[in-house]
């Protein structure tokens, strides 16, 4: 009888602690819960911060495009060219137009807007998508930015690849010895 007593409180001993487990699990998945909900708001804000940052850096970018339009405009006043000069003011006054568009607005007022104009004329909404692709980079590549740069097939910049060709001939150099004989391994 005193095994069946030990078997019992051991039996009993083991459903509390599975009790006790269950709850301590529960716990510790509403704690993963809490902390990743947190986690996500901290990234939603921080990405927040970061959209909030491109915007005005692209409204200040355009503006400077504006200034630099604008001016050539006055150039071409200065140089007589009337009827060209009215069509460059007109861009500039675009440009202009879209700097303080952007500064003006909150990046979900900016995604409302570009999603209402993508459903009223998908095809415009893409030329214009395709023409900013082609502006952003022509922006990269007068930076000197290294992501505009042409690669070659060996995957090195074309910029690079000169000195790349005169560092592999130098190497081929190193395997071949002087008395013009096959090189020894």
């Amino acid at each position: 009888m005193d095994s069946r007593q030990t078997t019992n409180r051991a039996g009993r001993r083991d459903a509390r602690s599975d009790t006790n487990g269950r709850a301590d699990f529960a716990g510790l998945r509403r704690q993963a819960g809490e902390q990743a909900a947190d986690l996500a708001l901290r990234a939603a804000e921080r990405g927040q911060q970061l959209l909030e940052v491109g915007k005005a850096r692209a409204a200040a970018q355009l503006g400077a495009v504006g200034g630099a339009v604008r001016r050539a405009a006055d150039k071409l006043h200065d140089q007589d060219s009337a009827a060209v000069a009215a069509y460059v003011d007109g861009a500039a006054e675009r440009v202009e137009e879209a700097a303080r568009y952007l500064d003006e607005r909150e990046v979900e007022e900016l995604v409302a807007d570009a999603e209402a104009a993508a459903r009223r004329r998908p095809v415009l909404f893409l030329g214009g998508m395709f023409l900013a692709g082609l502006a952003v980079a022509q922006v990269m590549k007068a930076a000197g930015s290294p992501a505009a740069e042409p690669r070659t097939r060996a995957g090195r910049s074309a910029a690079g690849s000169h000195a790349g060709r005169a560092r592999d001939a130098a190497d081929v150099g190193d395997d071949v010895d002087d008395d013009d004989g096959p090189a020894e391994a």
